[in-house]
């Protein structure tokens, strides 16, 4: 289990590495609900430095928020909130630039 994966909170965010299935980065959920091995979310959409929102797909009365159960050993940063204006706090953002720059693997030299 990852160290983050520890410190989960309904209603919190969390941060999760580079997953095959998401191109965009950061990865951000607020914690519906947890399990000994997943974390159950709310996909958040946004970049460092702007508005995050809710994502949600459809139209009208069938919009629905996107969910989804994602492995608890997949979390890298846990515990942190939007600001007032929906942004990421300043630190979180330069802390998930360096944590997401070592993840993703390096270009090949030639």
């Amino acid at each position: 289990m990852s160290l983050y994966g520890n410190l989960l909170k309904p209603n919190e965010l969390v941060a999760f590495r580079p997953l095959p299935k998401y191109r965009e980065r950061p990865l951000v959920g607020k914690v519906v609900s947890f399990t000994e091995t997943e974390v159950e979310v709310t996909w958040w959409m946004g970049t460092y430095t702007k508005k995050w929102y809710v994502w949600s797909t459809g139209k009208g009365n069938a919009r629905k928020v996107e969910r989804e159960k994602i492995s608890r050993e997949d979390v890298i940063l846990a515990g942190f909130q939007f600001t007032a204006s929906n942004k990421l706090p300043v630190q979180v953002a330069k802390t998930l630039r360096r944590m997401y720059a070592r993840l993703q693997p390096k270009p090949i030299s030639l």
